[in-house]
């Protein structure tokens, strides 16, 4: 018996250094996509209207969470303009989460992000694009504004988010004109994090390599 608890012990501890190896590997062979960077954010509803009752769960002060990916990789559609930026299909994620709905995207033919680098005497940052949640499509807008012109240096799609210090106005607008639906939100924390499933391989590794070399001692 002693013998057979010895087997079934080493045994458990190659299985977790074996899948502690299948997610390292699968880490260092994921696709690199240096291009696309990936902001989250979080804040709170501060208007609302929604006569029908689509989302029962929000009002105002309502929490809201969420992410945006961006393909750096896409080119300007107005590159004689150094001002402007313009960039279609440059949104490859965008994410929100409120109480009682999560909505994905980006969805249908709108996807477009607009860089403003001291245009009419500002810095502008517009992400649009369409979520869906079950029947429920939203149209997604990110919108960031600096009027003294000094968060970009370029009309290029940023690496990084701006300092929400830095920005007079910081919002999340969610609407639909079918569904009767107007919602904005002030931005409380807004950054740029890892890939969200490297982060997660990332962290699983690390795990299971954890646990194997408590149990293998």
């Amino acid at each position: 018996m002693i013998v057979l608890h010895r087997m079934t012990w080493h045994t458990a501890c190659r299985g977790l250094l074996a899948l502690a190896a299948v997610a390292c590997a699968a880490l260092a062979a994921a696709p690199a996509r240096a291009e696309v960077v990936w902001w989250e954010y979080t804040g709170l509803v501060t208007a609302f209207a929604d006569p029908e009752g689509h989302l029962p769960g929000v009002n105002v002060g309502s929490p809201f969470w969420g992410r945006i990916a961006l393909d750096r990789s896409v080119p300007d559609v107005l590159p004689g303009d150094p001002t402007v930026g313009l960039y279609h299909e440059a949104i490859q994620e965008a994410l929100v989460v409120l109480p009682g709905y999560s909505g994905t995207g980006p969805l249908g033919l709108t996807n477009v992000v607009h860089v403003s680098n001291g245009y009419l005497g500002g810095d502008y940052f517009n992400a649009q694009t369409d979520i869906t949640a079950g029947s429920l499509d939203l149209a997604f807008e990110l919108r960031l504004s600096d009027p003294t012109a000094s968060v970009f240096d370029t009309d290029g799609l940023p690496a990084e988010p701006p300092a929400l210090g830095d920005l007079s106005y910081a919002r999340l607008v969610l609407y639909s004109q079918t569904a009767n639906i107007n919602l904005t939100g002030a931005l409380s924390t807004l950054q740029l994090v890892p890939e969200p499933a490297s982060l997660l391989l990332a962290a699983l590794a690390v795990l299971l390599l954890g646990r194997a070399g408590a149990r293998c001692r």
